[in-house]
């Protein structure tokens, strides 16, 4: 399970979905890539149509419930499981790569992604806990993945950063948070 993070513009979606397509190619199994970022561009990178793109549905906040655990801490909790998930919400792309997308802002004033956030770290979660599913996340630039944690049960995260200042300080603070959710 790898996520992809770093500055905006640094090409983050490009190797995230050039990395994919390798990976798909030498893998028996199918890899799952999906885009968490809110001006989603994932699926262009994949190869999908433009009619395909306008189909793709995102991830509905309905998969997962708030529940609380034996400690009574709040816990986030999958509706569905992994496969049905990814069955139902996930478009395939031509090297049979399946893509999931977080989110859509579908007008101004649509408010947070919360739900959504929680969406996709509870399907990480149980992907990691339960499945030997490969996994790509390309995330949203900046820290936002990180802060909320969606991206904590990946096993690596790539930092894509340009040679200057601001993009070399928004490295830094991704390494730094990836540290304290013990990311690779």
């Amino acid at each position: 399970k790898f996520a992809i993070a770093g500055k905006g513009g640094s090409g983050k979606t490009t190797i995230a979905g050039t990395l994919a397509r390798l990976m798909a190619s030498k893998m028996e199994q199918n890899l799952v890539a999906i885009d968490g970022d809110s001006n989603p561009n994932l699926a262009t990178t994949l190869g999908l149509p433009r009619e395909k793109i306008s189909q793709i549905v995102p991830i509905p906040r309905t998969v997962v419930n708030r529940t609380k655990d034996e400690y009574g801490k709040n816990k986030i909790v999958l509706t569905k499981k992994p496969d049905e998930i990814i069955n139902e919400f996930g478009i395939d792309t031509p090297d049979g790569i399946k893509l999931l997308l977080m989110a859509a802002i579908d007008h101004a004033g649509a408010g947070w992604a919360c739900g959504s956030h929680a969406a996709v770290r509870a399907l990480i979660q149980e992907m990691v806990e339960q499945y030997d599913q490969p996994t790509i996340v390309d995330m949203e630039a900046g820290l936002e993945h990180l802060s909320r944690g969606t991206i904590r049960y990946v096993d690596c995260i790539l930092i894509i950063i340009e040679p200057y200042f601001k993009s070399m300080e928004t490295g830094a603070q991704l390494n730094r948070l990836a540290k304290e959710l013990e990311i690779k």
